[in-house]
């Protein structure tokens, strides 16, 4: 072997392949039916006694060339077997070429190698994370705002604080290219009360939303805005027992009113993802966009002060506070999904809410008070007004929300054109305060103080101080091609807080 020979050789596997193209080529001609061979010529060439090297750098394009030269050559000596005719529209080399006698280098390997570059993050459409449904969610309360002292008050108004982002609703931990609408009903959730007086109204919330994913659908944003059938901006309570009217929410159309809500964003990441887990993280923002809150109290006559037991008046007040919308609040927030090989599943949000900025209040009021003793008899007076204007600063308290879902997947269908996925949804919401309420003191002047005088201030902020709620939710999820169909319903586990229970329906477009 020469110089030339050896270099080439060197690394190589020997292999008298073109007498296997022989071979291979003798078959062809057996199997078409004819005596013929090859030429003697092409079998006596010293091609088929020289060792030839099959190497990984070269192709096998030179040896398939070759059987492919030996076929023609027999063509033209020999002729086609008998009944059979030659398709000139096919060359040799194609009718060599054959699915079953393909050369081991253009064989697919057993294994991927291990300098092929597997795909990144985002395979969840291809595993089982994509089968498990979007939450329900729950919009559960969340600090309201009160008055206390001289005036007593409850503003259970989804504009002050009472009704913030729940980053669960409707959402799952997978970035989603996606639109969506979701409606919920919330029954006897807002209330507003003057003294021992209250009214509790329903709420109706239309969430229209969008969600686009980004960085090979690693990442995504997702924009809420929400409509809301809701108590109305502009609150008028009159309480005159001694008149014979006692209206906490004077209106003409039933107290209620179609507004826009507070709209949110939220970007979210995928951390981490296998093949029946993923883990993700983001922040949601809450805008002020919602209108301002004005509220008007007229009282003339005798009242009682819920919060302060035992304690009776009769007054004659005019009280109005302004309430501007102006906090942003950021929500960071983790998730994560599990889908083991059976047809259970389970996640979860965790998400820790806090306001960035507090909200002004302005209040302008004056009132007289005679305070009574059990038996209707005067025990104290006190007289007061506020400066005008009194501005006060209202700080929402920082929110923790725990949001656990488990489900079942009870029927699947493969066929595109038909429901794909129908599961059961079972959720626990909990939400608690992560810090005292900061109460407002409203300034006062003092007019007059005679005799006993058990209350000598207002003050403004969540009065409950601390809250834990805890809800719970159930529901059905159906797929339909790229639709997603869920319904479900939320009840209050405590009841102290919140509402009487809440329905949810989603429909949910995929891309």
């Amino acid at each position: 072997m020469n110089t030339e020979e050896s270099d080439k050789s060197e690394g190589c596997e020997p292999i008298m392949f073109r007498r296997v193209v022989t071979t291979v080529v003798s078959g062809l001609l057996l199997a078409s039916g004819s005596e013929a061979s090859l030429p003697e010529s092409s079998r006596d060439s010293p091609a088929f006694s020289t060792p030839s090297y099959w190497c990984a750098e070269e192709t096998a394009a030179d040896a398939w060339a070759f059987g492919a030269a030996s076929l023609h050559d027999w063509s033209v000596s020999e002729g086609p077997a008998e009944g059979l005719s030659v398709d000139p529209a096919v060359s040799p080399a194609q009718m060599l070429y054959s699915p079953l006698m393909q050369p081991p280098a253009v064989r697919p390997p057993l294994r991927t190698p291990a300098t092929v570059q597997r795909p990144a993050l985002r395979s969840a459409t291809t595993l089982g994370l994509a089968s498990v449904p979007y939450m329900i969610g729950d919009t559960g309360a969340g600090s309201c705002i009160a008055f206390d002292g001289l005036v007593t008050a409850d503003l259970a108004h989804p504009t002050l604080a009472c009704s913030r982002l729940n980053i669960s609703e409707a959402n799952s931990p997978l970035p989603t290219d996606r639109v969506y609408w979701s409606y919920r009903h919330f029954e006897n959730a807002s209330t507003i009360s003057a003294y021992q007086f209250s009214e509790t109204l329903n709420l109706d919330q239309h969430t229209l939303a969008w969600e686009n994913t980004f960085w090979d659908r690693t990442g995504s944003l997702e924009i809420r805005v929400p409509i809301q059938h809701q108590m109305q901006s502009d609150i008028f309570s009159i309480i005159a027992p001694d008149f014979g009217v006692v209206d906490p929410l004077v209106s003409d159309s039933g107290g209620r009113e179609v507004a826009l809500g507070n709209v949110s964003a939220i970007f979210k990441m995928l951390l981490t993802e296998r093949e029946r887990f993923a883990l993700s993280g983001g922040v949601g923002f809450t805008l002020p966009t919602a209108r301002d809150v004005n509220y008007q109290l007229a009282v003339d006559g005798e009242v009682t002060f819920p919060n302060s037991p035992g304690v009776t008046a009769d007054e004659a007040v005019a009280f109005q506070a302004v309430f501007a919308n102006e906090t942003v609040y950021i929500s960071p927030f983790l998730a994560w999904v599990y889908a083991p090989p059976a047809r259970w599943f389970h996640q979860g949000f965790m998400q820790v809410e806090v306001a960035a900025n507090p909200s002004r209040v302005t209040v302008d009021g004056d009132g007289a008070t005679l305070f009574l003793d059990s038996g209707g008899n005067p025990i104290g007076f006190y007289d007061y007004f506020t400066p005008v204007p009194v501005r006060a600063d209202l700080f929402s308290q920082s929110l923790m929300r725990l949001n656990l879902g488990w489900g079942y997947i009870f029927s699947q269908n493969l066929k595109p054109d038909r429901y794909r996925r129908v599961a059961g949804l079972f959720e626990l919401h909990y939400t608690t305060t992560l810090q005292d309420a900061n109460l407002s003191n409203i300034p006062l002047t003092t007019q007059s103080s005679v005799g006993t005088v058990p209350l000598q201030t207002i003050t403004i902020g969540n009065q409950d101080n601390r809250v834990d709620i805890l809800n719970a939710a159930a529901g059905v999820s159906i797929d339909v091609g790229n639709w997603v169909f869920t319904n479900g319903v939320v009840a209050p586990i405590q009841n102290c807080c919140g509402f009487d229970f809440e329905y949810n329906t989603q429909v949910q477009r995929r891309f």
